[in-house]
């Protein structure tokens, strides 16, 4: 079998997906992070296809280095996010000709129901305790609340800590919560704010500073009584490394669909493991890169914990969002279960999974 053609996709203007043929009829889809999708899909189609083409689709390591090396002048969050959704088709692709889910090609089922939090996105402390509320009424056990601004550099007025006061008190104490800041503090600030938020009993918080100052994460990981994570953004593994050695992190968080695709994610869980911590895969899609992630988790046992999720009571209906599954998740007790095909005709059907996207429209 052989590679015949790479096509990306701009869905809905929103989504970018990749398409990967071959000279025997099998389709691979995987998602990229769709951060400004015409220049995603074109990486794919101008720096990443040609170098594809005529080669054997289940060789995943090598290819993906060939794709890194081939174009190291661009390394960056671009190339890695394109990377991302071709490596994530060629998951697909290989778990169709294998007749076998992905988490199988990552070291097999480690646990086939994976327990997530709601995210609830930013608004005043009133609406976010209602959003909350409802969140548990869905099944939820666990939330993730957005707080202060996005790169807000200490905008004021900062609402944090009325917002994560009015929801625990509307959620009780036995609910899990985490925090994302959204790199909006600097250091003085994200200490005094980890500080005063860790009376409400936090699991960890995200970005409290910008990720690419290490520097700045440390020094808010020595002070902080709330765990911290890394590597919502993060698109090389030599950071990811170097967070670990320089201990700037509590969790670690790879995107599938941002950092270069599966194995680049799975080794970073793996090096994780070794410094004895958490990996929390970071998601931010419920098509194929929730899919992906699903399967990462399933097969990766230091992936602990409740895991990202953004299937959430009172979610605006998205047609095109909605059309790229054959089947939706559901979240059923705070958990979504595991793709796992049954018989050889739902196998091919595919397995980042078959929740690929055989029916999406490109429009």
């Amino acid at each position: 079998m052989k590679i015949s053609a790479v096509e990306p996709l701009i869905v809905g203007g929103k989504f970018v997906l990749v398409r990967i043929h071959t000279d025997e009829g099998m389709v691979g889809i995987g998602e990229c992070s769709p951060m400004n999708p015409p220049v995603i899909a074109s990486t794919v189609d101008h720096t990443l296809a040609a170098l594809l083409i005529g080669e054997d689709p289940l060789h995943i390591e090598r290819l993906v280095e060939k794709l890194a090396t081939a174009t190291y002048k661009l390394e960056g969050r671009t190339q890695a996010i394109a990377i991302s959704g071709v490596e994530l088709a060629l998951w697909d692709l290989k778990g169709k000709a294998l007749g076998v889910p992905v988490y199988e090609l990552l070291g097999g089922l480690y646990r086939d129901r994976i327990r997530v939090y709601a995210t609830v996105t930013r608004d005043t402390p009133a609406a976010m305790a209602r959003h909350a509320g409802e969140c548990l009424a869905a099944g939820f056990t666990a939330l993730k609340l957005q707080i202060s601004t996005i790169w807000g550099f200490d905008a004021r007025p900062d609402t944090s800590v009325e917002v994560v006061r009015e929801v625990r008190a509307a959620v009780g104490d036995d609910v899990e919560i985490m925090l994302d800041a959204n790199c909006a503090w600097t250091v003085p600030t994200a200490i005094a704010m980890c500080r005063r938020l860790a009376e409400f009993n936090i699991r960890f918080l995200e970005q409290p500073v910008p990720e690419r100052d290490l520097d700045a994460l440390a020094a808010v990981k020595r002070a902080s009584p709330i765990p911290i994570t890394f590597g919502e953004e993060e698109y090389s593994f030599w950071r990811f490394k170097e967070a670990l050695v320089r201990d700037v992190a509590d969790f670690v968080q790879p995107d599938p669909i941002k950092a270069g695709g599966l194995l680049v994610c799975k080794k970073v869980a793996i090096l994780a493991e070794g410094f004895s911590r958490d990996c929390v895969p970071h998601s931010s899609q419920i098509n194929v890169g929730f899919a992906a992630n699903l399967h990462l988790i399933a097969a990766t046992p230091n992936c602990r914990g409740a895991h990202e999720c953004w299937i959430t009571p009172g979610r605006k209906p998205d047609l095109v969002r909605d059309e790229l599954l054959m089947e939706p998740f559901r979240v059923e007790n705070g958990h979504v279960a595991v793709p796992r095909p049954e018989g050889a005709a739902a196998a091919r059907a595919g397995d980042v999974a078959r929740h690929g996207a055989e029916r999406f429209r490109h429009r």
